[in-house]
């Protein structure tokens, strides 16, 4: 009999079984516990012969769940008997439920191909058979904390010629390399959207775990899928997540709404509902998304609902995640990726991706670098000006990611990001003037540079995974808004012309650190603590004429520090039951150091100086229920809350004329409560996998900003609100090669109580958001000829009705389009090349009813749907 192992896990139920006394399964982990012992103890191989667990198979391998390892027997028939014993094995309580990964990182130092697969079973119970191969002579490759085993097993197996295939769930065949193909069955390969025939898991849970057993409602989509159909902003991405929109007044300064939750249209100062992720670190609090591209990502996370209990208490909608890909220790790659295309009553656009991974220090060291460039161009003509495709785009940015491997259990991960946005003119329109135009007397450019660095420090310990991420933020943007149209009523002046220029400095520090206990335990536990520290400098001017005279001027500093302390746990009640729940406590100040001047200055304190505390417990609490095997129900209740702010602009009777004993100095804290029921399951033996949710949720004091008449903005608490609604997200592959996915979001907001300051009333919707809104794509991927394979993706989304503001009566609206895209093309090898076609039916949908703060009062706005784009791509990997 070959090599034996032996693990405590379970012990005592295997001794039970066997007829074995426990102590004697002690002793022998003591004597295994180096695996140097070659010969189980012979009252255990009586005992196990006895049983009929051990008949006839001396003199083969196999490695068996947790508890023995022997040799599989190169005779088919003795394999399948030996598979019959491992069943046995497992009915009796021996084999430890690990399957393929329970999401612990697994870590497996280099070796020979035989030491690390034992290792391997070990570690997660699997059961590792050799069927007819030979595995002396070959080593393996180094495992660095990877989520699954099967992503261990392919590193593993990388440098033989060996690949594997699982039997069921808890066995694994190791196989010979199919000559043409690395993988034999086709099972453990990414699926093209992640949730398909596969489990997936996130990390966005502060802990490595499968979506299917988390409870609530989490969307990941991996880079494959995103890549393939050329997605590369929230917006487009936006059709595959049910709940996930966004304004749309550029890249870089659009608000971003999950779950129906939207405080209104327009982004001021008020906390974002939304947190945005980038890996570890927040990349904003009230500033815009900075919209960086979805370029060489691992995967996207979108969490629905309060993410208080593990973000902090401002998430109230919940948080969208970008995964990046992490540096390769041992393979040098690189990926050029570019398109070219034509715009209708536009211009030429093109973007073209570059990224490369070197291993610096193999095993050890390596660098990934990404770099990206995009122009799109103008199609909307100012009449006024004479100037046609006036809103050009241009979009660059990359990143450049070391991981450095510190020992088998601890790496760091230093990456550097930056983005600069440049927009030549604004995107909206005035539908008066007739087609895709407007008259204005000045464009309105914008400017963005986004600069983000992280450090994260990753480990594992005795006590459970440590991350440690310190993150610093530099954010610039310049922002012009043609201020004529407003210029009557501010000065008095109908003959002359200006601009509003906002200047925003942002710099911010974050820092995080948790430590979680191993998943797949009956009690799993995370707990960590979080600082932050950010700075704006908003300077703000209004300028008349060539002369450049200033009627106002602003200058603001906010200072926003936070320290937070959180936990969750999850306990198994039963075989099918387990409970999770969460609390977090914040404590956050708000320091403000307001200055203005100027001869039109209606600020209510042209100097302001002071200070806000806040402090919060955001609690979570989840059961969830393992009906079958491949379906989970769960229900939560979770909450979130925003700190308040000062009142520098807010005229005095949106705040007193809701409650006349409110404080004039101040606009309250809201606060949002969370009640969802859902189901996770897979059907049809895992072709059609089901994510429904439905949840209700009331909001209390809602933060708002909003736009007064002259153009300025306040903020104001618009009032109560609750909102209902269903998520639902369908993927099916009904037969190799087609997948088929769709999303569908159906809400009911509605205001309780409305501040008549705001023009609303009771029963009035929420601003911004449709009551429905769905996405549906299909991917092909078939043979051609020989070594070359088509494939063909179609997505199409339809936007349901929305209002603009609070005051639904009077409210402009947007929505109600659908829209269409398609790719076909060809690959071969590492070559793959084709064509696209965005918005086929060139549809002129409103998708954002605003442009402009200063002229919305004077004409309708819209923003158009880019008209119908076509273009030709291709990429080439190495």
């Amino acid at each position: 009999m070959g090599e034996f192992e032996f693990s405590l896990d379970k012990g005592a139920d295997a001794a039970a079984a066997l007829g074995v006394k426990f102590s004697d399964f002690q002793q022998l982990h003591r004597l295994t516990a180096n695996r140097s012992q070659k010969q189980p103890p012979p009252l255990l191989m009586a005992k196990m012969r006895t049983t009929g667990l051990l008949t006839d198979f001396e003199g083969t391998y196999l490695y068996a769940t947790k508890f023995f390892l022997v040799d599989l027997p190169r005779d088919a028939s003795k394999a399948w008997k030996m598979r019959l014993a491992l069943i046995a094995l497992t009915i009796a309580g021996i084999s430890s439920s690990a399957i393929a990964g329970d999401g612990t990182p697994l870590s497996i130092p280099a070796g020979s191909l035989q030491d690390s697969l034992a290792a391997l079973a070990h570690d997660t119970g699997l059961s590792i058979g050799f069927g007819d191969v030979s595995l002396k002579g070959y080593e393996s490759r180094p495992v660095y904390r990877a989520p699954t085993a099967r992503q261990a097993l392919d590193r593993i197996l990388a440098k033989s010629p060996f690949t594997y295939k699982f039997v069921d769930e808890d066995t694994v065949l190791i196989v010979e390399r199919a000559e043409d193909d690395s993988l034999v069955d086709g099972d453990h390969s990414a699926p093209m959207r992640a949730g398909a025939r596969d489990t997936i898991y996130v990390t966005a849970t502060k802990r490595t775990a499968a979506v299917k057993d988390i409870p609530g409602t989490i969307s990941s989509l991996n880079g494959e899928y995103i890549a393939r159909l050329g997605i590369r902003d929230i917006s487009e991405l936006s059709s595959s997540v049910a709940g996930l929109s966004a304004t749309n007044l550029g890249v870089s300064r659009n608000k971003v709404f999950i779950r129906g939750i939207s405080d209104g249209a327009f982004a001021d100062r008020t906390q974002s509902t939304v947190g945005v992720y980038l890996d570890e670190t927040p990349l904003i609090f009230n500033d815009t998304n900075p919209d960086l591209r979805i370029v060489d990502v691992d995967r996207v996370e979108v969490l629905r609902g309060p993410q208080g209990a593990l973000y902090g208490a401002g998430y109230l909608g919940g948080v969208y995640r970008m995964v990046t890909a992490k540096p390769d220790l041992e393979n040098y790659s690189a990926r050029a990726q570019m398109n070219l295309s034509g715009t209708r009553n536009g211009g030429v656009d093109g973007a073209a991706d570059l990224v490369v991974n070197i291993p610096i220090d193999q095993d050890n060291t390596a660098l990934r670098a990404s770099a990206y460039y995009e122009r799109s161009s103008g199609y909307i003509d100012n009449i006024r000006l004479g100037e046609n495709n006036t809103n050009e785009t241009r979009t660059a940015g990359g990143r450049i990611a070391v991981r450095r491997i510190l020992s088998r259990d601890w790496s760091i991960d230093i990456s550097a990001t930056g983005q600069f946005v440049k927009l030549e003119d604004a995107q909206y329109t005035t539908p008066a003037l007739g087609g895709l135009r407007r008259s204005n007397a000045n464009r309105e450019p914008y400017l963005d540079d986004f600069r983000v660095v992280s450090a994260t420090l990753s480990g594992d310990t005795q006590l459970g995974a440590v991350t440690s991420t310190s993150s610093y933020i530099l954010r610039d943007s310049d922002t012009v808004f043609d201020a004529t149209d407003a210029l009557p009523l501010l000065i008095g002046d109908a003959s002359a012309t200006g601009v509003e220029n906002l200047d925003s400095n942002i710099r911010s520090f974050s820092h995080e650190t948790r430590i979680a206990s191993e998943s797949g335990r009956p009690f799993q536990w995370v707990i960590g603590a979080n600082f932050l520290s950010r700075h704006e400098n908003l300077l703000t001017s209004l300028r008349v004429g060539s002369s450049g005279a200033t009627p106002f001027e602003s200058f603001r500093h906010d200072r926003i520090g936070e320290i937070g302390l959180f936990a969750e746990t999850t306990a198994k009640l039963t075989e099918n039951l387990e409970l999770t729940s969460g609390v977090r406590w914040t404590r956050t100040t708000f320091d403000v150091d307001f200055q203005s001047s100027g001869v039109i200055n209606s600020r209510r304190d042209k100097n302001l100086v002071d200070r806000r505390t806040l402090m919060s417990v955001s609690p979570k609490i989840a059961l969830s229920y393992r009906a079958s095997p491949n379906a989970n129900i769960y229900a939560l209740f979770s909450r979130g809350s925003r700190i308040g702010g000062f009142n520098v602009s807010t005229p005095l009777a949106a705040l007193t004329i809701q409650d006349p004993g409110d404080d004039t100095s101040a606009f309250e804290s809201d606060s949002l409560w969370n009640i969802e029921t859902g189901i996770k399951a897979a059907f049809a033996d895992g072709l059609i996998t089901a994510n429904l949710s439905a949840f209700y949720v009331r909001w209390n004091d809602i933060q708002t900003d909003q736009i007064l008449p002259n153009g300025f903005s306040y903020i104001a608490n618009a009032g109560r609100a609750r909102n209902r609604g269903v998520e639902a997200e369908l993927t099916t592959n009904p037969f190799d090669g087609l997948e088929a996915s769709l999303s569908l979001f159906w809400n009911d907001p509605e205001l309780l109580e409305a501040n008549p300051f705001l023009g609303a009333k009771r029963g009035d919707a929420l601003p911004n958001i449709p009551e429905i809104s769905a996405g549906f794509s299909v991917a092909y991927d078939f043979p051609i000829s020989g070594p070359w394979r088509g494939v063909a993706d179609a997505t199409f989304s339809y936007v349901g009705k929305s209002y603009l503001t609070f005051a639904q009566s009077d409210a402009p609206t947007m929505g109600e389009y659908a829209s269409a895209n398609l790719r076909i093309g060809a690959r071969r090898d590492r070559l793959s090349a084709g064509l696209f076609a965005k918005n086929i039916t060139n549809s002129r949908g409103n998708t954002f009813a605003f442009g402009n703060p200063f002229s919305i009062s004077a004409a309708q706005q819209e923003t158009p749907l880019r008209p119908r784009v076509i273009g030709i791509f291709a990429e080439l990997t190495y």
